[in-house]
């Protein structure tokens, strides 16, 4: 078929007047072109030969598929698919934006290991009338006497330490909200103006406490913002190591609400060790969990396993947070079956919160679908590209594309 072509095109180029190449020339050329496809032609047919002597029908045309009746306004590119092609497709067009590194054995096994030293550590410092707390609330023994010596440098006549009528003893902490760390505004202000405010719950109904002298009737002092600011980082320093130590921060706010359930839970919660100081050594789990956790990321999943950064994040946040949520579960769990809220640990089941929070976070960005769909866009775009790339490369490196680089230009000047 193509000397058909190049016998028409060799009697059209004699019937015009030819510029700058003598027609001789250019039918040379045209004969040499016209080999050469000749030659690409018959090799093609040689690799199509099989498929042709096969019994495979070949669509060939539109006129093909109307006789068949197929109706090519309804024909989709799922219809030469299968339905296990599509399902793999959709799996990988919806795949997460980052790819989850998957759990080993290793991963297990540390987590399993990490998690039992974490329960053993709550389960020694978890209630506040045994272990660690016990001896820092103690002033006899050696570590509640030193306590003791710290609690007694801060200065006398604060007024956040009113204790007059319903609001002395150890306890007027927690009915001080100045006390309570989430309720530092009201201790300075207290501070900077020489004033106690607060109040008591007495019948169902609450009366409220405005005074500018202490329970013996001396006047408190007023002090400028910076002055009165390092009075009170200075007061609460020496006050966490006193017997009964700070609120845990909000019990100063649970104290004051109307219920009398919640404020006799603060009160005795307080009252029996459950103060900031044991909530720290509770946290001794939650810092156990973390520093060898992390360790372990670093070392391993970074280091050795060299998984990117943020596939190092989502992995390490997953072994942070099944952790953290076994030594709460039985935290929990211990406090359900023996009904001993002291032994509640509270910086365990926050430190669940605190990861849980970004993984759900993640998660949610990670399987947006407008991003999927950007995502694809770009790897449709950038293969495109890359696709262009090769085709022109070779070509580039194709004998027939050399050769007309190669072949003297052909300049016609065809009239009619």
């Amino acid at each position: 078929m193509p000397h058909n072509n190049f016998d028409e095109l060799k009697k059209e180029i004699r019937k015009h007047e030819v510029n700058a190449i003598a027609s001789d020339r250019i039918l040379d050329d045209i004969e040499e072109l016209n080999h050469v496809l000749d030659k690409s032609i018959s090799s093609d047919q040689d690799h199509l030969t099989p498929l042709i002597n096969s019994n495979i029908p070949f669509i060939n045309s539109e006129q093909f598929l109307t006789d068949k009746n197929f109706d090519l306004t309804k024909i989709s590119v799922d219809d030469f698919l299968s339905i296990q092609e599509i399902k793999k497709i959709e799996a990988f067009l919806n795949r997460p934006l980052i790819q989850r590194a998957k759990w080993d054995r290793w991963d297990y096994l540390t987590v399993f290991t990490i998690s039992l030293v974490g329960v053993v550590i709550d389960t020694l410092v978890g209630n506040p009338k045994r272990g660690v707390s016990a001896i820092c609330s103690d002033k006899n023994s050696f570590i509640g006497s030193w306590f003791e010596k710290i609690h007694s440098l801060h200065s006398t006549n604060n007024p956040m330490d009113y204790q007059g009528y319903k609001m002395g003893g150890g306890g007027h902490r927690l009915r001080s909200v100045g006390h309570d760390l989430l309720g530092f505004p009201f201790g300075i202000w207290q501070i900077m103006n020489g004033t106690f405010t607060g109040g008591f719950y007495q019948g169902g109904k609450y009366f409220e406490i405005f005074s500018k002298v202490n329970q013996y009737g001396n006047p408190y002092e007023s002090q400028a913002f910076i002055e009165a600011l390092f009075t009170y980082i200075g007061h609460v320093f020496c006050d966490f190591f006193s017997t009964y130590s700070l609120p845990v921060p909000g019990f100063g706010y649970l104290a004051k609400l109307p219920s009398r359930e919640i404020r006799k839970f603060a009160a005795e919660m307080y009252e029996n060790g459950y103060n900031l100081r044991h909530m720290l050594i509770q946290g001794f789990s939650v810092f156990f969990i973390e520093i060898m956790v992390r360790t372990y990321s670093y070392f391993r999943l970074k280091k050795i396993l060299g998984l990117t950064n943020e596939q190092y994040t989502q992995k390490r946040r997953e072994l942070l947070l099944l952790s953290h949520s076994i030594v709460a579960g039985f935290n929990v769990g211990k406090v359900a079956i023996t009904g001993n809220v002291l032994s509640l640990n509270l910086p365990q089941i926050i430190a669940v919160v605190f990861h849980f929070l970004p993984y759900v976070m993640f998660y949610s960005r990670n399987n947006n679908k407008t991003q999927k769909i950007l995502r694809n866009f770009n790897d449709l775009k950038e293969e495109q590209q890359n696709c262009d790339n090769e085709i022109i490369e070779n070509m580039e490196e194709s004998k027939t594309f050399k050769y007309l680089l190669n072949t003297k230009p052909i300049i016609l000047n065809l009239n009619g």
